[in-house]
């Protein structure tokens, strides 16, 4: 596999923001870059090809799951919709599946305004709830055993780096804590707004601000969890 005929991106947006990733699906396309593999670590792979004007709809099913654990049944009928309307599935992202088309290729039944935000809702629910106790978890496992000892290492033995691996976890969990609570706190008001406008004639409402900030917040973890890991390395040549 030749590397320059792949690339790996994170999404720019956030789960719930299905048009903007439609849209995001589109450019790339439109660049010639094709999905190849969406991962649930946020990075998704795409694949060198000719630029192609495609369009792309979003999809989400609450009981979805991989190929490799057996699709269910419900899963199964739903692409079988879309591919009878024209649409092929060329990607999924837990409970979301990404369909594609050739430009204006008349949407599906299922891409109903009012239907892909209540199937959106049912979705995300439970995948939110799921993280949201084992994040708290964590933070409990963290805050009781290993924040503690990195504190007592530093005082007992008198330089910050004693308990750098402590200092790491903190901020690292700190960080997913804030873009956990943007992504589902951004989740509810987008609902909110979004339900409003449809049921007063309109279309759901623009995720874009809060997929930004989610983006950038976790472009930050990144950034932070390499910086950190180099200066292990050089906290370990100092001791």
């Amino acid at each position: 596999m030749k590397t320059d005929e792949f690339k790996r991106r994170m999404p720019r947006c956030a789960r719930f923001d299905y048009k903007g990733i439609e849209d995001e699906l589109k450019e790339m396309a439109a660049e010639g870059w094709q999905l190849e593999q969406c991962d649930n670590n946020g990075s998704w792979m795409y694949r060198k090809a000719e630029p192609v004007n495609k369009d792309f709809c979003v999809v989400f099913c609450k009981d979805a799951r991989y190929i490799r654990y057996g699709e269910t049944r419900s899963q199964q009928e739903l692409e079988e919709k879309m591919e009878k309307q024209g649409w092929e599935k060329v990607g999924q992202w837990n409970k979301m599946l990404i369909f594609s088309a050739d430009s204006g290729t008349v949407l599906p039944d299922e891409a109903d305004e009012y239907t892909r935000l209540q199937s959106a809702k049912y979705a995300l629910k439970g995948t939110f709830a799921a993280e949201s106790l084992l994040t708290f978890a964590i933070c409990m496992m963290l805050a009781l055993v290993r924040i503690p000892n990195a504190y007592k290492d530093i005082q007992e033995l008198g330089a910050w780096y004693y308990g750098v691996d402590g200092i790491f976890m903190a901020v690292v969990v700190s960080i997913i804590v804030i873009c956990l609570a943007i992504e589902i706190a951004g989740f509810f008001m987008w609902y909110k707004k979004s339900e409003e406008n449809i049921v007063n004639g309109g279309n759901t409402a623009s995720a874009a601000r809060i997929s930004k900030m989610y983006f950038y917040l976790q472009k930050g973890l990144y950034i932070f969890i390499a910086a950190t890991v180099l200066l292990s390395v050089i906290a370990i040549c100092i001791i």
